[in-house]
């Protein structure tokens, strides 16, 4: 391994959802309009669904330029940890607009009855829900993200083509078998790890 000296590629900045782009498995058939195909014909209500760190908040920066492609009015919220309201005055925002999609990036962090209002809110003004969640939360699936060592590599190597000659190939498995395939965490390590090389 040689020392770097070069910025960080792994700093938060170039790992935030959106700077790195979705990337699906090898056996992965689905493309970002094929998703948003089907959600149309759920009637724009869908989930995107898996494990912590795979990926689903990449998958919607992802979906937002063929949903506007394909008419739809965006309303994105996140709801982090312990968050179990959505924001004020969000239901204002999605009257008057039949074609709006309300899209919600950590949707089970509502507790069930919340859940069925943002349900019910929707279908009332006919807008579209799509949402991400670590399990089914009742809606169509309209795609499954997954871990794997072997798409943790691709991450890497899209942050730093030429990882494996500084990375210790070891240290990366080690950190994807401690943090059970959670990707973004493998990010935060690496960023550790880099450092420790350019020091």
């Amino acid at each position: 391994m040689t020392t770097l000296t070069s910025k960080n590629p792994f700093t938060a900045r170039r790992i935030r959802p959106g700077t790195i782009p979705f990337l699906f498995g090898d056996d992965d058939r689905d493309e970002p309009q094929q998703l948003v195909d089907r959600l149309a014909e759920c009637n724009w209500r869908g989930q995107i669904i898996g494990p912590h760190g795979t990926g689903k908040s990449t998958l919607l920066e992802t979906l937002e330029a063929p949903l506007d492609k394909a008419g739809r009015f965006l309303l994105r919220f996140t709801l982090h940890a312990d968050e179990r309201r959505m924001p004020a005055g969000w239901r204002s925002q999605i009257r008057g607009n039949t074609n709006t999609q309300v899209v919600i990036d950590g949707f089970e962090q509502l507790g069930f009855f919340r859940r069925r209002l943002v349900r019910a809110i929707c279908t009332w003004h006919r807008a579209g829900l799509l949402v991400t969640a670590h399990e089914s939360v009742g809606l169509t699936t309209i795609h499954q993200t997954f871990s794997s060592f072997t798409l943790a590599e691709r991450v890497l190597e899209n942050l730093l083509p030429d990882y494996r000659r500084h990375l210790d190939s070891e240290a990366i498995k080690q950190s994807y078998q401690r943090h059970q395939g959670n990707i973004r965490e493998v990010l935060f390590d690496m960023y550790d790890l880099y450092e420790s090389l350019r020091s």
